[in-house]
């Protein structure tokens, strides 16, 4: 069901819409809010019967996540933790994601002992187990 509309023959608005072609449907992008239980689009679109839709809703991260993530950035780039530490911290299940992160805040990526230890200690382990 579609909401956010004054009535079901809405028009589009051609210059602020996405429009593409993926999984054999034409995909219609348009911002909205959710609130209340409703969906208020920020546009109208033209559509007289019903159509499927797929609600994606975008969470920002909360300014407590932001400075956190940016007081552990800041230790990594003085060299007051490991990129394992980081990664720790951060809660990320990859290191990709902690590469990422720490290249969002502009911080150059370093490989120290206590990284290259770690990664010794892990290879001995894996060796032990097979």
């Amino acid at each position: 069901m579609l909401l956010g509309c004054a009535d079901r023959t809405c028009r589009a608005k051609a210059n602020r819409t996405y429009r593409e072609k993926r999984w054999g449907y034409t995909v219609l992008t348009i911002t909205g809010i959710y609130q209340n239980g409703q969906i208020s689009l920020h546009e109208t679109v033209d559509y007289v019967k019903p159509t499927k839709v797929i609600v994606t809703f975008l969470e920002e991260a909360s300014s407590t996540n932001t400075n956190q993530d940016k007081l552990i950035v800041n230790l990594y780039a003085k060299g007051n933790i490991t990129f394992k530490q980081a990664q720790a911290l951060l809660n990320h299940d990859n290191w990709q994601q902690t590469a990422k992160m720490l290249e969002l805040y502009g911080c150059q990526l370093h490989y120290d002992t206590d990284d290259f230890e770690a990664d010794l200690n892990n290879l001995y382990l894996f060796d032990q187990n097979t």
